[in-house]
């Protein structure tokens, strides 16, 4: 976690796995007003993630040896961390030749927010041949079936409700450090570029 506890009822939700030798994680923040969470109950809330992920299909297209084995949420009160996690069973589906392992899709998530160091992003390895037009340019039908994905999984954890957890959002943590706990600011939709980024995260303890 952050060095500083964030704000109450704002948790760190890591999704992490492997793709051909290395590990991989993307990092989401979620806000969840009114919880009562305890870890077998933010088990439950992970577990319908997953399943609107799959849903979603946000990692369908890509390579079928890429995979989400673990979901983690780490769960602040003000002054504590509350954890839960469940195995994943999030995987591409494509067959197609890898590209070289550490290139990955950029998503840039679109919000309300001022700070530097750009806006967030999610960057989703597991790239085939399929997922390019050149060797720095994605094909495009790629990238709008991932902004889709992108965005129906926003919409669908935004419409979550559990008897634990009456209210999800799914956004980003500013300004968590040392000095101060920050502020949660909500995801409002998704853009996916048609460049070819690199798989910047690596699951290192999450």
């Amino acid at each position: 976690m952050p060095s500083m506890v964030p704000p109450a009822d704002v948790g760190r939700l890591t999704i992490s796995g492997t793709f051909e030798s290395s590990h991989w994680a993307n990092v989401f923040h979620l806000y969840l007003p009114g919880n009562t969470l305890d870890p077998d109950s933010i088990s439950t809330l992970l577990e319908a993630i997953n399943d609107g992920m799959t849903t979603s299909l946000f990692y369908a297209a890509q390579a079928n040896d890429f995979a989400a084995e673990l979901m983690k949420l780490d769960l602040s009160d003000g002054s504590t961390i509350t954890s839960g996690e469940i195995p994943c069973t999030l995987a591409g589906t494509d067959s197609s030749a890898h590209v070289f392992g550490a290139s990955a899709v950029v998503i840039s998530w679109l919000g309300s927010w001022h700070y530097r160091g750009g806006k967030p992003r999610t960057y989703v390895g597991g790239l085939t041949e399929g997922w390019l037009n050149e060797p720095t340019v994605l094909d495009s039908g790629h990238v709008a079936s991932l902004q889709a994905a992108a965005v129906d999984t926003l919409e669908g954890i935004d419409g979550l409700s559990t008897a634990d957890a009456p209210s999800v959002s799914l956004g980003v943590l500013l300004g968590n450090n040392a000095t101060s706990a920050g502020t949660f600011a909500p995801f409002t939709g998704a853009r996916v570029n048609n460049y070819v980024g690199s798989q910047r995260r690596r699951n290192r303890g999450h």
